[in-house]
């Protein structure tokens, strides 16, 4: 069932006039929807190999192209960056044959992400540390908790070491090296923190090297085991 939307005046109304507009639409469509080849959706284009086309126009090439996927409410994006000929490959090699639903809504794109077909390791690892040490210290378990592995997710510690403090002020954070073997990965991390209690008062500074260990799982990086450098008392 499309969602209601509550409205108090005419503007409201018209408003809920529109989206209900869309909605029905995008019901309707998605009822009888089938799956197409991007290829397809594009019309089925001739296009140059990437292997001949030389270094000075496959720039050209991948605008032609990065410019045809936009008319027919495409769009390809990388979050790291790659070079133009390997983006030119992974549309016309990994993109073209990628079947997609067969529907066209105004205003609506389907977006691909280059790494979520290449992914790009030491990019997500950072990531994951960064974002889940930051979670971590602002004592938020139902957040940091999605970025622990199921074994981890099991340690009280995590926990624990969360709720003792009443605030924690993270100061700086810097990941110094990253080693990684097959499924797992080791980071080498360098910390600087508070940890606080009001009553009584108590203030911890925690500045030094740490590591963390993570396990690939999935499609994704999970902390696996976090470890913080000694307490010095303030």
């Amino acid at each position: 069932m499309a969602p209601q939307i509550q409205s108090n005046n005419d503007g409201d109304k018209r408003i809920e006039s529109k989206f209900q507009e869309f909605t029905d639409l995008f019901d309707r469509k998605f009822s009888i929807i089938g799956m197409i080849t991007v290829f397809e959706r594009l019309g089925k284009p001739e296009f140059r190999r990437c292997a001949d086309i030389p270094d000075h126009e496959i720039g050209v090439e991948l605008e032609k192209l990065m410019k045809l996927m936009y008319r027919h409410q495409l769009a390809a994006d990388t979050i790291c960056g790659v070079d133009d000929r390997e983006f030119y490959r992974f549309i016309t090699e990994d993109l073209f044959p990628q079947e997609i639903e067969d529907i066209k809504v105004e205003g609506m794109m389907t977006n691909f992400i280059y790494e979520s077909y290449h992914p790009n390791h030491l990019h997500d690892i950072e990531d994951v540390c960064s974002y889940f040490t930051q979670s971590f210290l602002n004592r938020d378990p139902g957040f940091f908790s999605s970025y622990l592995s199921p074994e981890a997710q099991e340690n009280d510690w995590f926990y624990n070491f969360s709720e003792s403090f009443d605030k924690m002020d993270l100061i700086e954070f810097s990941i110094l090296s990253i080693d990684i073997t097959d499924k797992w990965a080791k980071v080498s991390y360098s910390i600087h923190f508070t940890a606080e209690n009001l009553k009584p008062k108590l203030l911890k500074d925690y500045i030094g090297k740490g590591e963390i260990e993570l396990i690939y799982h999935g499609k994704a990086w999970y902390i696996h085991r976090f470890r913080l450098p000694n307490e010095r008392g303030v």
